[in-house]
């Protein structure tokens, strides 16, 4: 029978998470779908656990794959589609979870709409250890370039949201930026935008976990990097509008310079945020104070 979607994990050191993750594709009210996991070299008991559970449930058509050396979630997704079967692809971080109608949604409307090379949803974020503080998010979609080169607040841009034709993927020749860690999702979103329409449907929600270890909840200097190569390689792969493109540089300027005040590192912040106002000087002074 032919796969319809490939769910694709890249898992580093997820042992904590990695089976509450997989159950959530297991619990899906649609069931032709395979999972591969791409082992980023985890140095704890991650697949062993993932292997428990697919012993387990041996009727969920899975793969293994093992990177020879730490390459990054960029590299592991891009190795995943690569080797999927499915008409469709979904890329699931390894601490995310699906809703029940998660996969069968994204899936139905997409049948039903041939214009569309992809479609998401919204995003319920949670924390492992805290309560209460659940938020909702929509998946950038309808007017995607403007909401991510801006930041606007209240879109999320998750691949663990998304599901793309895989056609339309091979035929543009669309993969994860290797160069970018935390910001590969938005580039990879950009270069989507570029070719085809990506949609949005209600009520079919993925769960995007917050805790200690999430890659972009801990403000580090590699973080603020990644940004700053985000930027770079934006300006150069796109050509962008001159307002957006003035907007664009205004806000990332004006983040990195936030960034890097509250890292304490003062100098490198007064030069971005010199940037930032020389950009945009009426947005600069219309931001508000966090």
């Amino acid at each position: 029978m032919e796969i319809k979607i490939s769910v694709v994990i890249p898992v580093y050191n997820a042992s904590k998470y990695i089976i509450e993750t997989l159950a959530s594709v297991k619990a899906q009210a649609f069931e032709n779908y395979e999972i591969i996991i791409v082992n980023d070299c985890s140095t704890d008991d991650s697949i062993i656990k993932a292997e428990e559970f697919f012993a387990v449930n041996i009727e969920i058509n899975f793969s293994l794959l093992h990177n020879v050396n730490n390459k990054g979630v960029s590299f592991s997704r891009n190795r995943g589609v690569d080797i999927s079967k499915g008409k469709y692809v979904i890329f699931l971080d390894s601490d995310d979870l699906f809703s029940e109608n998660c996969l069968v949604d994204r899936y139905n409307f997409l049948e039903k709409n041939s214009d569309y090379v992809g479609c998401c949803s919204l995003a319920e974020t949670f924390f492992d250890k805290k309560e209460g503080e659940r938020k909702l998010f929509s998946g950038a979609a309808i007017n995607l370039k403007y909401d991510i080169l801006t930041y606007q607040i209240g879109v999320i841009t998750c691949p663990s949201n998304y599901l793309f034709r895989k056609y339309f993927l091979l035929e543009k020749n669309i993969y994860f930026n290797e160069k970018l860690s935390s910001s590969a999702d938005r580039f990879y979103l950009l270069e989507i935008d570029k070719y085809g329409k990506i949609g949005f449907i209600e009520n079919s929600p993925f769960y995007y976990r917050i805790h200690d270890q999430s890659m972009s909840h801990n403000l580090t200097v590699s973080l603020l990097k990644d940004n700053e190569l985000f930027k770079k390689e934006v300006l150069k792969k796109f050509n962008l509008e001159s307002k957006l493109k003035r907007h664009f540089l205004f806000k990332v300027n004006y983040i990195l310079g936030g960034g890097y005040f509250k890292l304490k590192n003062y100098s490198t912040c007064a030069k971005f945020v010199i940037r930032s106002f020389l950009y945009f000087p009426f947005l600069f002074f219309n931001q508000p104070v966090k």
